[in-house]
């Protein structure tokens, strides 16, 4: 298995991005009454939809040949949340970890290193143990630079205090599950596309 960055180029930067949570679980309603039932189930996984407009041949060629490679295989696209790369707020992008050791599904997260006073706004990104998690409400670090966050997912597996926390293009692994359709083109011109990529362990 290889692991590809996403390159930060012309030909592979998308110009808009779509990342989305899928839940496990559902929802159950009766015909009769309308009662509603939910089901949830501990984690979520990302999906992620890349848009690109129109591009030349060569940069076309050099999309196609990465994508292709990362599609119904085991090679993997390492990618960050390319409309947000950093954190909306002024929390601090090194230094930050984990500082009380966190429970496998645990939804809260005490932050340490943050900087005093330093925020993360609702939808901010951070990594943390090579999962991608989003914040889902601002927090505020105290004057010792601690910050207790809300994710919107729970975390899959428990980390220890002093776990490094990555808030700099925090990534997760995707791969494409069906081919893309890479539309008809002319001899200097190709159509825009969208790619749409799901989450997989390594």
């Amino acid at each position: 298995m290889t692991i590809y960055a996403l390159p930060n180029t012309r030909a592979c930067r998308p110009a808009s991005m779509l990342l989305y949570q899928t839940p496990l679980g559902g929802v159950t309603r009766s015909p009769l009454t309308g009662d509603t039932k939910t089901v949830s189930s501990p984690g979520g996984w990302w999906s992620a939809e890349l848009t690109y407009p129109d591009q030349h041949q060569d940069e076309r060629g050099i999309l196609e040949g990465l994508i292709d490679t990362i599609t119904r295989s085991e090679h993997r696209l390492q990618l960050w949340n390319v409309s947000r790369p950093q954190p909306r707020g002024t929390c601090n992008l090194t230094g930050v970890t984990v500082g009380v050791a966190a429970g496998q599904f645990a939804q809260q997260v005490t932050l340490y290193g943050c900087g005093a006073g330093r925020t993360l706004t609702a939808g901010d990104m951070l990594g943390i143990g090579g999962q991608l998690c989003r914040i889902a409400f601002a927090a505020t670090a105290n004057a010792s630079g601690q910050m207790t966050v809300q994710l919107t997912s729970d975390l899959r597996q428990a980390r220890a205090a002093g776990t490094a926390v990555v808030l700099d293009r925090p990534t997760a692994l995707f791969v494409a599950v069906d081919p893309v359709q890479w539309p008809a083109s002319s001899a200097r011109r190709c159509p825009g596309v969208t790619v749409q990529l799901v989450e997989v362990s390594a």
